[in-house]
């Protein structure tokens, strides 16, 4: 019991007086379960304009960590900014980052009937990002996946004068970005949604996505309209 009281303690004076630069890493408690979420105290930066977040409420949410543990029900947002899970524990309480390496897919249950399915994949050898892992969301899965990255990004920088004084922030916004996942395993960057990219990456198959798309009436220029052809392909 005392250890538990001291833990505690600790968090909530770390959640405190942490800055953005200083993050400790701490095991963040899952009460619930013998498996242990991991991650470190998160102290959300407010000097941007804009959502950081790919949905703005905290929602019931599956994880499936990398050691094929399921972990239910705990309260989540994905930060597309960060490319990063945030976890909001509610029996500390306190914002936790969860370590990436960790985690294999989540869901985040946005509705009682729905959830949206993110898995950690690697991109590596499809763009020249320094980053390899990233989170995005199963749109389709069969011999052709496609997946989206929920990315926001920095999109421009200003100044506000406030009491005599400048005061920089920036301004943010969506800027997903989109793969497709072949049989070699590979994930295949898209430029952009449109027919062009999808008969670039296909010209075998250019008829039968001229035909499908126009007895279909789906319009490629959509993430909708995009799965739709990656069903009707995969079958």
């Amino acid at each position: 019991m005392k250890h538990t009281l001291c833990l505690s303690f600790l968090l909530v004076c770390a959640s405190l007086t942490a800055q953005p630069d200083s993050k400790p890493q701490i095991p963040a408690k899952d009460p619930g379960f013998l498996t242990n979420l991991t991650g470190e105290v998160y102290i959300e930066y407010r000097g941007y304009r804009g959502n950081q977040y790919y949905l703005n409420d905290w929602v019931k949410s599956d994880i499936l960590l990398t050691t094929g543990e399921m972990i239910y029900d705990r309260e989540l947002k994905y930060n597309g900014l960060l490319d990063e899970v945030i976890w909001l524990n509610t029996a500390i309480p306190g914002l936790f980052k969860l370590d990436k390496a960790t985690i294999s897919d989540f869901w985040l249950k946005n509705t009682p009937d729905n959830s949206l399915h993110f898995r950690r994949i690697n991109i590596n050898e499809s763009t020249n990002s320094h980053q390899a892992d990233i989170f995005a969301e199963v749109g389709v899965e069969g011999k052709i996946s496609f997946f989206i990255h929920h990315k926001v990004s920095i999109l421009e920088e200003q100044t506000i004068t406030r009491d005599g004084k400048l005061y920089p922030y920036k301004i943010i916004g969506p800027t997903p970005t989109y793969y497709l996942k072949i049989n070699s395993g590979r994930y295949i960057l898209l430029p952009r949604l449109n027919r062009k990219s999808l008969l670039k990456l296909f010209p075998d198959q250019k008829k039968d996505i001229v035909k499908l798309q126009k007895q279909n009436h789906i319009n490629l220029k959509t993430e909708s309209g995009f799965c739709e052809m990656i069903i009707l392909l995969n079958k």
